[in-house]
């Protein structure tokens, strides 16, 4: 640090601390990292470094002009950069990372060049790190502080050092010429496409293009197929092998997407030029909309690199999106400051067990948070179909997995016995939501893909109530055009002359939100929701066996769920906030009609009259609470799925289940209610009385149960129900303390099915 203090000598600083000097200052470090020796031994550094790292200093300065000081001391070379300020960026650390990429490509050049670096190859490695000189205030004479400026340029100097042990190194290895023509067969490399099905309807989303070895059919992860190549000096080539391959491999129907991971740092690459991966998509009769460009991101790279590649791909109409977000709070802050269209989380996420309750916090918790965020969460370990309850459940909105697909050559759509599973879980989900999607359905003019553009917008002008048309092919819905995306492209400089005479196939939307009219409108509520955040005004295609019906747009579609919900809520019991007689009607009605077997639990609680009377409303209101949270307590713990509980009024329950031991759950509730319910009663109060005022051999309240297994509902309503269940409940009512009675619907022999 002494050699540093007099490098950054008086006549420096006062260059530095002219205002016009100090706005685009920055400190970029090459050092040796040589491997770990024992501590006694002392290692000097190779004289033959020193001067290659003289040589990468001298090229790097007069290539770019860029360098106010540099100094090579001990193992390491130290620059100080300036950019006039008409160059400097909005982020400086960017700037700063562009150029100590730059300052890397000249240092390898020279290295490659030169015989002196033979002797140094091995596992030694040359590490890289950046820090831009934050701006100093001026003191009252208009200048800028010296001594602070000093303070700033040794401050950046240890961000630079700090960042150089995490991003940016290389090994010798990389100038190993046999290495480098084993690894530049560029013939070696394949790709293999894993699929990606959407959660919310089964289908295929798309693919992730994956990168293998084709000699040896060994499978790489892209961050080991980045890493490898930019060790053996190939990055650039191989990306770009890697890109063509993959984009020339996928279905050009525009039905799907492809999810192709790109190293963040290429865009740092003097070769790389806006456009050309635009150029491969293009040739393969794809949109920029179909390619979602997955920045690797291992934890490494330096925030300014990923907010640089995320402006690169984005200005070219790519969406982006952010690989292996981790459980650790840095990934999360990542995904937070960067905010890529999509995140992918990784298995660790998906709870383990069928009741794993910190799992399922935590899922729901990054669910929520990239739902305020704005970003599509897509899950990678999905392995096994009951993952797919958890994930529903939480709102993710796209998985793979084993259980989804392997990676193949071919792009292999999704099996059936997979999208039948998922489309199962979202059925169960759904059923019994109120809402028809007829109601809501809106009639709308369809035209051709290759109606010209100028065409749509003069039909747009004569139906002026229309917000989007649907294009259509062999009258099959294939696109969706809104009047807003339309006006919005058309008003740009270039718009009109660019897209007016072409057609319109070549501006729509190739993946709209397309549903059946069967579909609920709480199902359709959830999945328009789900979708990417420019797309989630978009209308809904609605079709009747494969025929365009109409679209439904989301202002009906939120006003019909909203008041779904306000009607429900109207219903509610405001006591327990469970819902009260409408809806237990028209649950019981839906099951009923079902004809599926499931069991009805009534729960009522007994000399609740005389505690009302003796505690007060205010203690009565506590039990009635009480027993409200033990029911569905026993019931999230038994058969958290396909169950309804519902407050019928007073202190009178039901409960409605499809699978499990009903049996043993009404055990259980009566178990877990006589554990509250001593602390709500005293003795003070004197013995417990029946309504007609005679005392009773019972500590406390107690709770009577009936249940009915409803193994063939042929013939049954809701009001015959209710009189066979209160036949039950007066029986069970007759035994003194916590009781319950159960019977079949005239099925008796059936029982032991159930118990």
């Amino acid at each position: 640090m002494d050699t540093i203090g007099q490098w950054m000598n008086p006549e420096l600083l006062d260059r530095l601390t002219k205002e016009e000097n100090n706005l685009g200052s920055g400190v970029l470090i090459l050092t040796w990292d040589r491997p770990t020796e024992p501590a006694a031994q002392v290692v000097q550094t190779p004289l033959r470094l020193l001067r290659l790292f003289r040589a990468a200093g001298l090229r790097f300065a007069g290539e770019t002009g860029a360098v106010l000081r540099w100094l090579v001391t001990g193992d390491s070379l130290f620059m100080l950069v300036r950019r006039s300020q008409a160059e400097v960026p909005h982020v400086p650390d960017e700037e700063m990372t562009r150029l100590l990429y730059a300052l890397r490509d000249t240092a390898f050049r020279v290295f490659a060049d030169s015989r002196r670096s033979a002797k140094l190859r091995g596992k030694d490695r040359i590490r890289g790190g950046a820090a831009a000189v934050r701006p100093i205030g001026l003191t009252a004479g208009g200048k800028t502080s010296a001594r602070e400026l000093e303070k700033e340029v040794v401050s950046a100097i240890f961000r630079a050092w700090s960042m150089s042990f995490s991003t940016l190194s290389f090994s010798f290895e990389m100038l190993d010429c046999r290495m480098q023509e084993q690894f530049t067969n560029q013939e070696r490399i394949g790709v293999r496409y894993r699929p990606i099905a959407s959660l919310m309807d089964g289908s295929l989303f798309g693919y992730e293009a994956l990168p293998f070895d084709k000699t040896t059919g060994e499978g790489w992860t892209p961050e080991q197929f980045y890493s490898f190549s930019e060790r053996e000096g190939e990055l650039f080539d191989n990306d770009r092998r890697f890109r063509e391959l993959a984009i020339r491999g996928i279905p050009s129907d525009g039905a799907v997407r492809l999810f192709l991971p790109v190293p963040a740092r290429i865009v740092f690459d003097s070769r790389l030029y806006p456009g050309s991966t635009l150029y491969h998509i293009e040739a393969a009769g794809l949109h920029p909309e179909h390619v979602v460009l997955i920045l690797s991101d291992d934890g490494t790279d330096h925030m300014g690199t990923l907010h640089a590649a995320l402006r690169h791909y984005r200005v070219q109409g790519f969406r982006i999106a952010l690989s292996a977000v981790g459980s650790d709070s840095a990934a999360i802050e990542r995904m937070v400051e960067l905010r890529p269209d999509y995140a992918r989380i990784d298995g660790h996420w998906i709870p383990r067990e069928t009741k794993d309750p910190v799992r399922e916090s935590l899922l729901q918790a990054i669910t929520s948070l990239a739902r305020k965020e704005k970003i599509v969460l897509l899950v990678d370990g999905l392995e096994r179909e009951e993952q797919v309850r958890h994930l529903m459940s939480a709102g993710i909105g796209y998985g793979q997995g084993a259980w989804v697909g392997a990676p193949s050559e071919r792009a292999a759509v999704v099996e059936p016995s997979v999208t039948e599973r998922i489309r199962q879980e979202m059925r169960r989900r759904f059923r019994g939501v109120a809402g028809s999607l007829t109601e809501l359905v809106e009639p709308v003019l369809t035209f051709s893909s290759r109606t010209p553009v100028s065409e749509i917008a003069r039909q747009f002008e004569t139906n002026r109530e229309s917000n989007g048309f649907v294009l259509v092919d062999n009258g099959k819905p294939v696109g969706l055009l809104m009047k807003e995306k339309l006006h919005r492209m058309l008003a740009s400089q270039f718009g009109l002359p660019l897209y007016g005479s072409r057609p319109v196939l070549k501006i729509m939307d190739t993946q709209p939100l397309v549903v059946e009219v069967t579909t609920s409108v709480g199902q359709l509520s959830h999945t328009a929701m789900m979708r990417e955040p420019d797309k989630l005004y978009d209308s809904v295609i609605v079709t009747q066996g494969g025929e365009v019906k109409g679209i439904v747009s989301i202002r009906a579609l939120l006003e019909s769920v909203t008041n779904v919900r306000m009607a429900d809520a109207q219903w509610a019991n405001p006591l327990t906030g469970l819902p009260g007689n409408e809806p237990i009607r028209r649950e019981l009605s839906r099951r009923l009609e079902e004809g599926k077997p499931f069991s009805v639990l009534y729960a009522d609680l007994d000399h609740f009259k005389w505690y009302n009377d003796q505690y007060g409303f205010h203690r009565g209101d506590d039990v009635i609470r009480f027993t409200g949270e033990t029911l569905q307590a026993v019931v999230r713990e038994y058969c958290p799925e396909d169950s309804f509980i519902g407050h019928i009024g007073g202190d009178d329950f039901i409960v409605m289940i499809d699978y499990g031991n009903p049996v043993r759950i009404a055990e259980e509730v009566l178990i877990q209610f006589e554990k509250g319910i001593s602390s709500f009663s005293d003795t003070a109060h004197g013995p417990v009385r029946d309504r007609a005022g005679i005392p009773v051999e019972v500590a406390s309240l107690s709770l009577s149960l009936a249940l009915l297994l409803c193994l063939d509902t042929e013939g049954w309503s809701p009001e015959r129900l209710a009189e066979r269940s209160a036949l039950l409940k007066k029986k069970a009512k007759g035994t003194l303390g916590n009781s319950m009675e159960w019977d079949t619907l005239d099925h008796p022999s059936v029982t032991e099915k159930w118990v």
